[in-house]
């Protein structure tokens, strides 16, 4: 079973249930989903340097990013924390202000967004 066979529509159903339309064994399905999504962002970041900035990217290069991309989003979900060790927020004391930040940078461009 390939994914050549058919448009982008037909393929999300094997991406969700890989283990039942295509014989991903179980154990390996989430790391399946990992690779694929992460295969289609960076194939659609190398196409936009290509269309846009003239880019040709190395394929060796793309399937090495995928892969060890892939297996640094494994071991990140495997490091998740128990349940039993998640700690319930607690607001701060009345006299003090807490303040989330996330930035985002990309070339050029950057995005800030904060919470008080």
């Amino acid at each position: 079973m390939a994914f050549g066979d058919g448009s982008v529509v037909n393929w999300v159903p094997k991406i969700l249930h890989p283990h039942q339309l295509i014989g991903i064994p179980l154990e390996h399905q989430h790391l399946f989903q990992i690779f694929v999504a992460n295969a289609m962002d960076l194939l659609w970041a190398a196409i936009n340097q290509l269309v846009y900035k003239g880019k040709r990217c190395n394929v060796r290069e793309l399937a090495h990013r995928v892969h060890r991309l892939s297996w640094e989003h494994k071991a990140a979900w495997q490091n998740q924390l128990q349940p039993n060790q998640l700690k319930a927020w607690k607001h701060p004391p009345a006299n003090i202000i807490k303040v989330n930040v996330d930035v985002a940078i990309i070339e050029s461009y950057a995005g800030i967004a904060v919470i008080a």
